[in-house]
């Protein structure tokens, strides 16, 4: 395993070279490089599955990849949502190796008309708010500053507001233009539980 004394961001190098040490340890080798996100760098392993190592490592991160690990685990065989399996976690070292999905990720072809997607993608968040109850154990419950993202999303309005037919777009202003809702007691799994 290996040594992961210090807490806080690590250099490209010292990340890589965790990745091959992680891949090695797990009876795998690391292929490429395939990209770096806010808290992970992501590596194409030779077995085809996908290595993903979170570059801070601390109580929390550990903390979080085992939870996500568990969550996927769980949703594996859920219908309607493609959660992939998980090949191996190792948590000392911020570790999450996945089954690759197929198809083509939209961060690497975005569609040119957004709209034809919203269908999928909403019955893709109501399969996700079905599994509440079998996601509940392994889900951290956040304490949201409604207000703060209610400004946020009039913020995004702004900006992409043009891209949003005309109707839709009053009714979405109407809508922000409203009070800031009470906090929810009826927790819903969503998106963003799923990890980054």
């Amino acid at each position: 395993a290996d040594p992961v004394g210090e807490a806080g961001p690590m250099t490209a190098r010292e990340v890589d070279q965790r990745a091959e040490r992680t891949a090695t340890a797990h009876g795998a080798r690391v292929v490429a490089r395939l990209g770096v996100g806010t808290d992970n760098v992501a590596y194409a392993l030779d077995d085809g599955s996908v290595l993903r190592l979170r570059q801070t490592l601390d109580d929390e991160a550990r903390d979080a990849v085992a939870r996500e690990a568990a969550l996927l685990e769980l949703l594996a065989d859920q219908p309607g949502v493609p959660a992939p399996r998980v090949r191996f976690v190792d948590a000392a070292v911020g570790a999450l190796a996945l089954e690759r999905l197929p198809g083509t990720s939209l961060l690497d072809r975005p569609a040119v008309d957004p709209l034809p997607l919203v269908p999928a993608l909403g019955d893709l968040l109501a399969a996700l708010h079905a599994l509440t109850s079998v996601a509940a154990p392994v889900v951290v419950r956040e304490e949201a500053d409604l207000g703060e993202h209610l400004e946020e999303a009039q913020e995004l309005l702004e900006v992409v507001g043009s891209l949003v037919p005309v109707e839709l777009r009053e009714r979405l202003q109407a809508q922000l233009a409203t009070d800031t809702p009470a906090p929810g007691t009826d927790l819903r799994l969503c998106h963003a539980d799923l990890g980054a």
